[in-house]
């Protein structure tokens, strides 16, 4: 722990555990120092009485490959990336939890002997919170009370899963603070998810929260989803042939769209049933291709069609993912460009069947396209429908790129990442005075 006085006065603060090189990062530097001491002075104030604290971050996170077919115990490609949600936290004797975060006006107010869901609470940080705990004390975790004030640059509904991030700070705090940091991150990306599906009322694979506790280019297959496969690919050694990450902030919002979310893992489900399974990813592919006659028949056209996605998909993330280790960059491109086909055609996330979306979404698309042409690429990104698009954009053409999108985006809605090469930690500063 360090010293909440030693922590605002400090000159110059070593934040995060490994450098991100010739990555880049917002995360690094002047202005990170500044958001600690920030931090800092916000939580002396409304904890007057901690003299010390631990410090912890957690990244968002951007899917690369393999849109929806983590839920059907498939394969993706994703990344943490370097914004993150901060905060301080330090442990007390009562058994309750109390979070601030910047921003908001009303604190969150928890006590550990009443950690059962509550509809009212659904879509909210309350459930999030509650739902990490109770999973970690079910699996026989120790958690207890402690008080922290965070800090997000991963804002909801930018597409980077601050769901997730935010679950994973919870956990890396409960870690830290009463495990010694024993937990391992598939356990807490478990608790994420099970604090999203059971208390926040959302359904979700496992990708989400699998990247921001493991960090890092992360090759995942669910096959086994209680021991998902993993492999992270090295940063170090990759180039992506002058061109940048670029999440472009669509007009489009996806806050009330959660039944056309649901109907995707449910039509799949409807399509691996009729193929006396439960998940599409544990169904040979062949058998689906050798029944579609009768698949197209039986069910809605939809249904097939979105299975037909998910087959092609989760051959291509492979494929994705040796291109990149190959250093094979065009023909990872390729690939993204086809993904985002998929997507749109067959997966049939890019508008609402009843027009809730009103097409901009699509029109997102198709303005990033018209100007990237062949130089770059551009595709659905995350749960589709609304939100966010992704693009690799020439490095030379990502300011003219940003105020193309703005004229019909808005203002400042593209912004640039890099990948961050850990997932949630706490963070052991060095202070130079």
């Amino acid at each position: 722990m360090i010293s909440v006085i030693q922590l605002k006065k400090a000159e110059k603060l070593i934040t995060y555990p490994i450098s991100f090189g010739s990555l880049g990062s917002v995360c690094c530097g002047e202005e990170s120092d500044e958001r600690w001491r920030d931090l800092a002075e916000r939580f002396a104030v409304t904890f007057p009485e901690q003299e010390c604290v631990c410090l912890f971050s957690a990244p968002g996170r951007v899917e690369l490959s393999g849109n929806h077919t983590d839920h059907q115990n498939g394969r993706v490609l994703c990344a943490a990336v370097d914004a993150d949600i901060i905060a301080l936290a330090t442990p007390i004797g009562d058994a309750v939890v109390e979070l601030h975060s910047v921003g908001y006006d009303r604190p969150v107010l928890i006590k550990l002997n009443e950690l059962q869901p509550r509809s009212d609470e659904q879509r909210h940080s309350v459930a999030l919170i509650k739902g990490v705990l109770a999973y970690l004390r079910e699996h026989d975790y120790r958690i207890g009370g402690f008080v922290a004030y965070c800090s997000s640059r991963v804002p909801p509904g930018s597409g980077l899963s601050s769901s997730a991030a935010f679950e994973s700070l919870i956990g890396s705090i409960v870690n830290s603070l009463y495990n010694n940091n024993t937990i391992p991150p598939l356990a807490l990306a478990l608790a994420g998810q099970y604090a999203e599906n059971k208390y926040f009322g959302k359904p979700s694979g496992l990708m989400d929260q699998m990247a921001a506790c493991f960090g890092g280019l992360l090759a995942i297959d669910f096959v086994d989803p209680k021991q998902p496969k993993t492999e992270n690919i090295d940063l170090s050694t990759l180039s992506f042939a002058d061109h940048v990450l670029a999440i472009t902030h669509t007009p489009v919002s996806h806050r009330n769209l959660t039944d056309e979310y649901a109907a995707i893992p449910q039509e799949m489900a409807l399509v691996a049933k009729e193929l006396n399974g439960k998940r599409l990813g544990n169904i040979p592919e062949e058998r689906f291709y050798r029944h579609m006659p009768d698949l197209i028949q039986r069910l809605p056209a939809r249904a097939t069609l979105r299975a037909l996605h998910f087959y092609r998909e989760n051959a291509r993330v492979r494929e994705q993912v040796e291109s990149l280790k190959e250093g094979k960059i065009k023909r990872f491109f390729e690939l993204v460009r086809e993904s985002g086909l998929s997507s749109w055609t067959l997966l049939q996330n890019v508008s609402t069947a009843d027009g809730k979306s009103d097409q901009k979404y699509a029109l997102a698309l198709a303005t990033a396209e018209a100007f990237l042409r062949d130089s770059g690429v551009t595709r659905v990104h995350g749960g589709g429908f609304g939100g966010t698009i992704q693009s690799w954009v020439p490095t030379e053409k990502i300011d003219a790129f940003k105020k193309y999108m703005d004229r019909y985006c808005g203002e400042n809605s593209t912004h640039v990442y890099s990948f961050r090469p850990y997932g949630a930690t706490e963070l052991s500063l060095n202070l130079q005075e």
